[in-house]
């Protein structure tokens, strides 16, 4: 799992520096620079977060030839799609 990130690189390394050696190959960031991939999947932005204007939690599954199965954006911050649902929906693509 990748955690997109329209931080800026100095708040990435602060947030990196704390995994462990061992840790940081398991946790991947990608850094969304500009939130251009956001962007590109009309994700919506508008709401301020530790000062900076954010886009909404945002699930977007696709097949591998990157066909859109199922798309989910929070309505707030902590409106994320929760395991327990993504596992149902998993399910219910098979």
């Amino acid at each position: 799992m990748k955690i997109l990130q329209p931080d800026t690189e100095k708040e990435i390394k602060e947030w990196a520096d704390k995994l462990s050696a061992s840790d940081a190959p398991k946790y991947p960031i990608y850094q969304d620079a500009n939130a251009m991939l956001a962007t590109r999947y009309n994700i919506p932005d508008g709401y301020a977060f530790h000062g900076q204007l954010v886009h909404y939690p945002a699930l977007i599954l696709q097949n591998e030839q990157g066909k859109e199965l199922f798309r989910y954006i929070g309505k707030y911050n902590s409106d994320r799609f929760s395991f327990e649902k993504l596992t149902a929906k998993m399910q219910e693509l098979n």
